[in-house]
């Protein structure tokens, strides 16, 4: 997979430490807090807002308006697994972080968010897996015994995350041999 230039781990560890040192630090981490505090009220050139209602043709999106440098978050309330429907936000949420001078325009399905061919998806994804579930936590809380569907249960019920999106920051942050990277 191509690299770009967006380093999404890097974005996603800035907004962690920003929630860990000048926010509640509270976990699983409240997405739309944490766009408020640090998108809002902060000072960045881009101004972001979150709207929700049912669509019929994605998941989420992160739309452009015309010839200013203000942003949607769409959130599709149809998609009735909130945990995936987490996962979107903070992956629509990566898009605008990491991506936002390549286009004005990001609508995800459910397909395009399980494509880990896609550079630009794949990057939201591992942005939203770093934002979700912290490595310093993940490392601190469950790095004794032995990884299991037990273990990735409790790392997505502690960070409300997928079970596949728990199994992905396992692998992420300790390879598939179970050892920290």
């Amino acid at each position: 997979m191509p690299k770009t230039k967006s380093d999404p781990r890097g974005r996603a560890i800035q907004l962690t430490k920003f929630w860990q040192e000048l926010g509640p630090n509270t976990y699983p981490l409240d997405i739309e807090n944490l766009i408020e505090g640090t998108i809002q009220r902060s000072g960045f050139s881009d101004q972001l807002a979150i709207k929700e209602r049912p669509f019929d043709n994605f998941e989420g999106a992160l739309v452009r308006t015309e010839g200013v440098r203000k942003w949607t978050i769409l959130l599709n309330t149809g998609i009735e697994n909130a945990r995936r429907r987490r996962f979107t936000f903070a992956h629509e949420l990566g898009h605008f972080m990491c991506h936002r001078d390549i286009r004005n325009r990001f609508e995800d399905t459910k397909e395009d968010l399980n494509d880990f061919r896609d550079t630009l998806e794949a990057e939201a994804n591992l942005f939203a897996s770093w934002l979700l579930m912290p490595a310093n936590l993940v490392r601190d809380e469950f790095l004794d015994g032995v990884w299991n569907a037990e273990k990735l249960r409790k790392i997505g019920t502690r960070f409300e995350c997928s079970l596949q999106a728990s199994a992905l920051s396992v692998v992420r942050d300790f390879g598939t041999d179970g050892r920290l990277s």
